[in-house]
């Protein structure tokens, strides 16, 4: 925990899983919510903290996602479907329920829809099974797309990473695949044919400026359907894996090196 001046680390010592956190995040409480590689979730405020796995009735210990809809309900995309906990219940959708197959890898609530995506995940055997696609849950009803219909699609497309809304009414999905625009009407594929360095997003920032990509092969900005590629005056960002704003500007870009 950084808080401008100091450091301060916490771990296995302090009581937290020995174990990767995958994913932050800071719910309407201020309550910092972490999700762990193999043991299910913490929710953490000022080093107290409460510990949630599939034996407390998580639907998986995996996690790979977690936002909060409009009611509080927190919702986390495991590797064996979405919860839904509201502080007392939790309920899983999975597949059985028209969520795409495989794990939940990307959330992203708009209003009353909450955007769904499926990401890879290695099988029995040890080869990765590509994602379920993008769906979308209004709460009572999921309705899954089907990608395979673009024009330009290839299997990795089905591969979510990333998704987040803009001021506008678009969502933008980064897969593994390419950056996929989706107006309420249309998807639109954005790919190294116009102009992205590569083809697997791993981040998205929205803010004033444009649609800020991380990709494999370095940062974009997307702006009026211009792709200025971002570079560095010292070196090639490389591979950018995660993108932060701060409140005074500063864009904070973690890449592969």
């Amino acid at each position: 925990v950084y808080d401008g001046q100091s450091v301060v680390s916490y771990n296995y010592k302090d009581g937290l899983p020995n174990d990767a956190i995958r994913c932050l995040f800071e719910d309407n409480d201020n309550n910092i919510w972490l999700g762990y590689d193999f043991s299910g979730a913490v929710k953490w405020n000022n080093g107290d903290f409460e510990h949630f796995d599939s034996k407390n009735g998580l639907a998986g210990n995996q996690i790979y996602a977690i936002n909060q809809d409009k009611d509080g309900n927190m919702l986390f995309g495991t590797d064996r479907g979405l919860c839904v906990y509201d502080d007392n219940n939790y309920k899983t959708y999975n597949y059985t329920d028209g969520l795409g197959n495989g794990s939940i890898s990307a959330i992203e609530v708009d209003g009353k829809n909450i955007w769904i995506g499926s990401g890879s995940q290695p099988n029995a055997g040890g080869q990765v099974t590509i994602g379920g696609g993008l769906t979308v849950f209004n709460g009572k009803i999921f309705k899954s797309y089907d990608l395979s219909t673009l024009s330009g699609f290839n299997p990795w497309i089905a591969c979510i990473n990333k998704i987040e809304n803009d001021n506008k009414g678009n969502i933008w999905i980064g897969t593994m695949g390419g950056l996929l625009k989706y107006n309420e009407s249309r998807f639109e594929i954005i790919s190294q044919n116009n102009g992205l360095p590569s083809n697997i997003v791993r981040d998205i920032l929205i803010d004033d400026n444009g649609i800020w990509v991380g990709t494999d092969g370095g940062l974009v900005n997307v702006e009026d359907e211009r792709i200025k590629n971002i570079v560095s005056l010292e070196n090639n960002f490389g591979e950018v894996l995660s993108l932060s704003k701060s409140k005074d500007g500063i864009y904070f870009i973690g890449t592969g090196d």
